[in-house]
């Protein structure tokens, strides 16, 4: 029997098959170039299945290439994370406090001093002050007693100091002595009674048999102090 050649029919689902393999690895590949634009999870390609030829109208059977498509490698798509371009933060500088500077200390000039000389007051013009003994003192009748005082000054030759001692409510003095220092020994035969003596200074002389004589007074009299005289037991 005479060898049977391959009939148009049996080539014609072989170009079909391939042509409809390269229009499914074209989608394939254009959903990979989408999904790597799109940075997603790379799709899993399903194998395709195998088309057989149908048998030939002939009563012997030949076998029919069969073309097995090899598994297409999977594609990973690798996921690029974008840079995302954030404005760089920006640090606040710290505002430079202003600290208050303080005013300027002002500047003291010294002013010339004059030297000015206080006045020395007349001791003239000042009275004796009196310093002992203490006032209301109790003195026994014809004892004696130390009276003393002071004066900011200096006697002249023809000035003394006039001791008088008056009774209490009775301006006339009973008791009246001349002195040079500021001190006085009192001898009191006076009566029983209350006394106040006295100190000024005066201007006058003594004469060679003692005679006291009398000009002026030249300064205020000094504050009265009491004197009590007692009876001799």
């Amino acid at each position: 029997m005479p060898a049977h050649s391959s009939s148009p029919q049996t080539g014609k689902p072989v170009n079909q098959f391939r042509q409809r393999l390269l229009i499914l690895l074209f989608i394939v590949l254009a959903f990979l170039l989408f999904a790597r634009s799109r940075t997603t999870v790379t799709p899993t390609v399903a194998a395709v299945p195998t088309e057989t030829s149908p048998p030939t109208s002939t009563g012997t059977s030949t076998p029919t290439a069969t073309n097995t498509p090899q598994p297409l490698p999977s594609a990973t798509s690798t996921i690029q994370s974008t840079p995302t371009n954030r404005p760089p933060t920006q640090t606040p500088s710290p505002t430079p406090s202003q600290t208050p500077s303080p005013p300027p200390t002002p500047t003291v000039t010294p002013t010339a001093t004059q030297n000015i000389a206080t006045p020395t007051p007349d001791p003239y013009t000042v009275a004796p002050i009196i310093t002992g003994p203490r006032a209301g003192i109790n003195v026994v009748q014809n004892r004696r007693i130390l009276l003393e005082w002071f004066w900011n000054g200096t006697l002249a030759a023809d000035e003394f100091f006039d001791i008088k001692l008056r009774p209490d409510g009775q301006p006339a003095s009973r008791y009246v002595a001349w002195e040079a220092a500021d001190a006085h020994e009192f001898f009191a035969p006076l009566p029983p009674g209350r006394y106040f003596w006295s100190v000024q200074v005066l201007r006058g002389y003594i004469t060679n048999d003692g005679t006291r004589v009398f000009e002026s007074f030249v300064g205020p009299e000094s504050q009265p102090q009491l004197i009590i005289v007692l009876a001799q037991p």
